[in-house]
């Protein structure tokens, strides 16, 4: 995990696989294309951070061309 600590508030960063960019092909009005999120901590690693924060978020950015969401 990677703290960052500033003098109004402590973050805590969980790192992932999802940090490179993951190419999603059409589906053509199929059904959506699924992208797995592999954490470097293990489930009950990542359930004590949870427990422990007063707010949890998790940030997802798409790029997109020519895409419906």
């Amino acid at each position: 995990v990677y703290c960052n600590m500033t003098e109004d508030t402590t973050w805590t960063s969980v790192q992932h696989n999802g940090s490179q960019l993951a190419k999603v092909k059409t589906s053509n009005g199929e059904s959506p294309q699924p992208v797995f999120f592999k954490y470097t901590a293990s489930p009950d690693q990542l359930q004590a951070i949870i427990n422990g924060a007063d707010d949890c978020r998790q940030e997802l950015v798409l790029r997109c061309k020519k895409s419906r969401l």
